[in-house]
Order: C-alpha cells, then sequence, then structure tokens
C-alpha cells in the first residue's frame, strides 16, 4: 500500500512538473495574446471617446468598451521568465488605466446631460494616452525578451 502512495505521488510529481514546463513554454504566446487583446481594447476605447470629441451624434451608450482581466503569472513562471514580469506589469497597468476609461464611459451613460463635459473628455484623452504608454512599454518589453 505505500509503495502505491509512493508510486502515485511520484506521478503526480512527474505531471506537475511537466504542466509547468508546458505552460512556460506557451508563456511568451501568452503574454502576445494577451498584449494584442489590449491593444484591440485601446483602439475600441480610442476609437469612441475619438468620435466623442468629434462631436460625433451617432456615438450611443450601447456603444461598449471591453477590457481584458489582468494577466497572472505563476511564481514558477516569473522564476523561470523574470523578463515577463516587466511585460506583465505594464499590460497589467494598461488593462487597469482601460478599466477606468471604460467606467468613465458607462458613468457618462449614466448622465443625463446630452453633452459629455469638457472635464471629462479632458481625463479620458490623458487616460487613453497613459494606457497607450503602457502597452508600447509592454510591447517593447516584450520584444527585448524575445530578442
Amino acid at each position: 500500500m505505500t509503495s502505491k502512495l509512493l508510486l502515485i505521488s511520484l506521478l503526480s510529481l512527474i505531471i506537475a512538473a511537466c504542466t509547468s514546463q508546458a505552460e512556460s513554454a506557451n508563456l511568451p504566446t501568452q503574454l502576445r495574446d494577451h498584449l494584442s487583446q489590449t491593444e484591440n481594447s485601446y483602439e475600441n476605447a480610442d476609437t469612441l471617446w475619438q468620435q466623442v470629441l468629434d462631436g460625433d451624434a451617432a456615438v450611443s451608450c450601447a456603444l461598449t468598451i471591453t477590457v481584458p482581466e489582468p494577466f497572472d503569472l505563476t511564481v514558477a513562471q516569473a522564476e523561470q521568465h523574470p523578463e515577463s514580469v516587466i511585460v506583465r506589469n505594464h499590460l497589467n497597468n494598461a488593462i487597469a488605466i482601460l478599466t477606468e476609461i471604460k467606467l468613465l464611459w458607462e458613468n457618462e451613460c449614466q448622465q443625463e446631460s446630452p453633452a459629455v463635459s469638457l472635464s471629462t473628455m479632458r481625463l479620458a484623452v490623458g487616460l487613453l494616452d497613459d494606457a497607450e504608454a503602457e502597452i508600447r512599454a509592454a510591447d517593447e518589453a516584450w520584444v527585448a525578451w524575445q530578442s
């Protein structure tokens, strides 16, 4: 009975190690995909707010901004690929800013005023600039890591 338990424990450790190696091998692709999703979210948010700034009457609160979830790294992934931590940090900063932009849009849609205030537009533009900078930094860090 003890040898069966030992064998099961050993097999579990081997499977866990193989899974961890497979996850680490896919990490650059996973981060690149998440970065692409975040870039798409930024482009959509930027387009929406640009339409608001341009006074486009077709802008509707039916339009939404979708933001990906933050990217998680396991401790093992971070230890095996320390460069990925820099990418993840910039990526998650961009996602946090895009979440603010999304909430700003949702809040604006709750207002009864037909026009967006100048202060809200300035805030949106500033947040978009910040998100773009974080995305650019994440992209540059990803390229440096893969070089």
